[in-house]
């Protein structure tokens, strides 16, 4: 990494995110660049730390209780259905 700027390669490492969502962040103002002939060559290292600590601070962790939830909600129907289709089949079967 260079003193006070990095390259667009050392931004997608550094945030881990590709390169159309370095450019949707420019666009929205919220990552300043320095452009040099149309093109983002450099972006101040201090606004990509405070980038990624913005990152880290919308991550929440969520309880298993609100894990198990989730997992109802978007598998119950799965869940029940399989469980009456084996019911269904073990009685038809007898």
């Amino acid at each position: 990494m260079t003193e006070g700027l990095l390259t667009a390669e050392e931004v997608r490492q550094y945030l881990g995110i590709d390169q159309d969502e370095i450019d949707r962040l420019v666009q929205a103002k919220k990552l300043p660049c320095f452009k040099i002939g149309g093109t983002y060559l450099r972006y101040p290292k201090d606004q990509v730390i405070t980038l990624r600590t913005q990152q880290k601070k919308k991550i929440q962790r969520v309880s298993w209780q609100g894990r198990t939830l989730d997992f109802w909600r978007y598998n119950g129907f799965y869940l029940i259905s399989t469980g009456l289709l084996i019911l269904v089949l073990y009685f038809a079967l007898q």
